[in-house]
């Protein structure tokens, strides 16, 4: 799985052979802020800073770092 654009000025995209996508996402300071079943992510005006997504699929588990910046 690939996360792109990253950093990204406010959305995402996860790319991939993946079947059945659950997303949670959580803010700088470890707050959950999003769960989904999309594959794209949109932190437009959300602060500047490392998010993290935890992507479940039916291959397993993954974290990924998003780095927001700035528009």
């Amino acid at each position: 799985m690939v996360v792109q654009p990253n950093p990204s000025t406010g959305r995402f995209k996860l790319q991939g052979a993946m079947t059945n996508v659950h997303l949670e996402l959580f803010d700088p300071q470890g707050r959950r802020i999003l769960t989904t079943r999309e594959r794209t992510i949109d932190l437009t005006g959300h602060a500047p800073g490392l998010y993290m997504a935890v992507v479940t699929t039916e291959q397993g588990r993954q974290a990924v770092r998003l780095v927001l910046e700035s528009p």
